[in-house]
């Protein structure tokens, strides 16, 4: 915060800021030693939509299509494939996407592995790649491009190869048309980062002005709270909390309490 209050950034700097979040973000799921030799594992991806309303529904639906392909091998949280996505227009790099009518709607894709998915040699590679291709190809949004019979490539994958960009400037160049304003479209072209994008849409929107302060009164109300029958409010978490701050014994609840301003913290 210093650094932003008292020393202008150059534009590079500002892109290296922004490319070293996204890649946290990204990655914040693993643990410490899977960071290592990220660049060695990277898929990048591009797949080309029909329409500027499916870029966001692709990358949604992209996402899930990946763990297919590796079996679902990666279902603790902690394992989990990263997919950093956002969708992109013809010209984008010149900043031309006006003079193209914001045509040849597309997505970028930067796909990470965990060490344990990782192909081992060359056709090992080629073997996830051709699978990524065949599942993503089942994707609605894909199929019905690839019946228009258009020219260029529907879905493109390739293992990176970092001799030229580093992993930083293929999370720039992905996100370009993020990093840029668009007066229309604009939300279209977001970048989304997986598995976070699946936690924060799992979590229940209805919950998320009132968390703190219910969850409070949880705590701090609970025989009130539970003897409301009609609220209907409580999920799973909830439930168990009640019933553990309603232990005799101490350490039980204890723990609870403890838990309880992990949780909210």
């Amino acid at each position: 915060m210093v650094l932003l209050n008292n020393q202008k950034l150059k534009k590079t700097e500002i892109d290296r800021i922004h490319a070293q979040q996204v890649l946290a973000s990204a990655v914040a799921h693993w643990p410490s030693d899977e960071l290592h030799g990220l660049d060695n594992r990277v898929i990048f991806l591009t797949v080309h939509v029909a329409t500027r309303d499916e870029i966001q529904t692709a990358i949604h639906g992209i996402y899930p299509k990946i763990r297919k392909a590796f079996g679902f091998k990666d279902r603790p949280i902690n394992q989990r494939i990263s997919f950093i996505a956002a969708g992109d227009f013809r010209g984008t790099r010149n900043n031309a996407v006006g003079c193209f009518d914001f045509e040849a709607p597309h997505v970028h894709g930067i796909i990470i592995l965990p060490k344990a998915l990782a192909p081992e040699d060359d056709d090992d590679w080629e073997a996830v790649l051709e699978e990524l291709r065949r599942v993503i190809a089942e994707l609605e949004e894909v199929f019905n491009m690839m019946r228009l019979g258009r020219e260029e490539v529907v879905v493109d994958l390739r293992k990176a190869a970092f001799d030229k960009y580093d992993l930083q400037h293929l999370i720039l160049y992905a996100t370009k048309a993020d990093r840029k304003y668009f007066d229309v479209f604009g939300d279209l072209t977001k970048c989304r980062i997986f598995p976070l994008e699946d936690i924060r849409t799992g979590y229940r929107p209805e919950h998320a002005k009132v968390e703190i302060e219910y969850r409070t009164r949880l705590h701090l109300e609970r025989d009130k709270l539970y003897a409301q029958s009609a609220n209907h409010r409580f999920d799973r978490f909830e439930t168990e909390h009640l019933s553990t701050m309603s232990a005799k014994d101490d350490a039980t609840r204890q723990k609870a309490q403890a838990r309880f301003k992990y949780y909210i913290h």
